[in-house]
């Protein structure tokens, strides 16, 4: 009878205690659900099971509104790209301007690419200008390129020029390349200038359009009255987009770049196609016609830059031009020196013959040379180009130069030959002793390290001879 009796009360006791587990009021269940999105591990087969007890709770009466750690129903909805969720949440009362740890719902929707959630926010009631200290929705509209969103935003009267103290809409449409809603834009009431935001960053449209190589959007902009503010910007983003016509409209209006400075620049190429190549020249030669010479001193800062790159075609162009290749950049680099120091070692190449990287880097050398690039100038260290060479074992270069007669027993500013630089550099690269060590180098290097030595080694040989 007593076991009958415990037995009973065991019954009733967990009766009672589920009663009480359901009897938990809608809100804490939404609240719970809300904890395990957020705080625990979850993988895409339980998604669906979020979606069920979210919309089961706000049936029940819960808030649609109610927040865990600011993150509320709507945000899941709009994460998990839930429509049915979304559209069930807003019909029970979800605000639409509400946030997600101070981030508003429609933002959120546009970062996560949910046109169509944005698209919701707004029919509910959302509003089109968002929060100050947020992107305005409307630029972030036109930097997803998001066309419907955008055209909801106006249509709820969003205000074409964001707010003062974020990047206007029209800079966003420029920079995204949606010409058509920039010149749309502009028609509807967009300040040409930008934002004070946009100003204040010299960022402003027609700094954009330049940048970008939008000459249609560029002269609608001109047209419009856009402020030329910075002629020397706008001059150096025309010439390095290859833009002809963006430069003709500036001079066109009688706006005249402060110096030549930005004329080498036409030869700066973004992609390294032929035809923004072609452009790029094209556009060079056009500007010299224009009587916009450089001084040998701005030559020099994009000489060198080519000579980084490797760039023989951009080299010899500027050398034909009148660019003096022993002058150094505004942070004393010599264009030979560059040429040398960047040639890395290629481990992949074979050991034999000179590998692709090599081949260049000796193009541009030739190049160098033959323009008049001294071989034995000094850097502020007082090594030559044979010096650099030497210490980073390249012997094709260093029979290159020798050839060109370069001085192998010159010393550097710590009393050191080339030849010094070879030996140290050739008696430093040692093979691991311990088996463990030949099996790490074999694993990670390969025979890397005896085709240095093989190089220090032919570097060596060339400086002894």
């Amino acid at each position: 009878m007593a076991h009958r009796l415990a037995a009973l009360v065991a019954v009733v006791l967990v009766a009672l205690v589920g009663l009480g587990a359901c009897a938990r009021t809608p809100e804490e269940r939404l609240w719970n659900v809300l904890e395990d999105y957020v705080e625990s591990y979850w993988d895409d087969a339980e998604e669906e099971r979020f979606a069920e007890r979210i919309h089961a709770a706000v049936g029940e009466g819960a808030s649609p509104n109610l927040a865990y750690e600011g993150f509320v129903p709507l945000q899941v909805a709009i994460e998990l790209e839930h429509t049915f969720l979304m559209r069930s949440l807003l019909a029970r009362g979800a605000d639409p301007n509400g946030d997600v740890r101070g981030r508003v719902l429609l933002n959120a929707a546009l970062e996560l690419e949910q046109q169509d959630f944005a698209l919701w926010l707004l029919e509910a009631g959302a509003d089109p200008n968002g929060r100050t200290g947020e992107v305005p929705p409307l630029a972030q509209a036109m930097a997803w390129e998001r066309d419907a969103v955008a055209e909801q935003l106006l249509a709820a009267g969003a205000d074409v020029n964001g707010r003062p103290d974020d990047n206007s809409p029209l800079v966003a449409a420029i920079s995204a390349g949606s010409l058509d809603w920039a010149k749309r834009l502009l028609a509807v009431g967009a300040d040409p200038g930008g934002s004070e935001a946009d100003r204040e960053g010299e960022r402003t449209p027609l700094v954009v359009a330049a940048e970008e190589g939008h000459a249609e959007i560029f002269q609608e902009l001109l047209t419009r009255e856009a402020s030329v503010t910075d002629p020397a910007t706008l001059f150096l983003y025309g010439a390095s987009a290859g833009s002809r016509e963006i430069l003709a409209l500036l001079l066109e209006r009688g706006v005249r770049p402060p110096d030549a400075s930005f004329v080498p620049w036409a030869l700066r190429f973004r992609h390294d196609e032929l035809d923004e190549r072609t452009a790029g020249f094209q556009v060079f030669a056009w500007l010299r016609s224009q009587g916009l010479r450089p001084t040998a001193a701005q030559y020099a800062e994009r000489l060198v830059s080519a000579a980084t790159d490797r760039d023989a075609e951009t080299l010899r162009v500027l050398l034909q031009a009148g660019a003096d290749p022993n002058l150094p950049n505004d942070e004393g680099e010599l264009a030979l020196h560059q040429v040398v120091r960047f040639d890395f070692i290629d481990p992949g190449s074979p050991a034999s013959g000179i590998p692709e990287r090599d081949r260049i880097t000796a193009d541009v050398t030739q190049a160098l040379l033959r323009g008049g690039a001294e071989v034995d100038r000094v850097d502020d260290r007082g090594r030559t180009a044979l010096i650099i060479a030497a210490q980073d074992g390249h012997p094709e270069l260093v029979k290159l130069l020798l050839a060109a007669g370069a001085d192998r027993e010159h010393r550097d500013g710590e009393g050191k030959r080339a030849l010094d630089y070879a030996v140290e550099r050739h008696a430093g690269i040692k093979q691991p002793q311990d088996k463990m060590g030949k099996m790490a180098v074999a694993m990670f290097f390969g025979d890397l390290l005896e085709r240095l030595r093989d190089r220090y080694a032919r570097v060596i040989e060339l400086l002894s001879d």
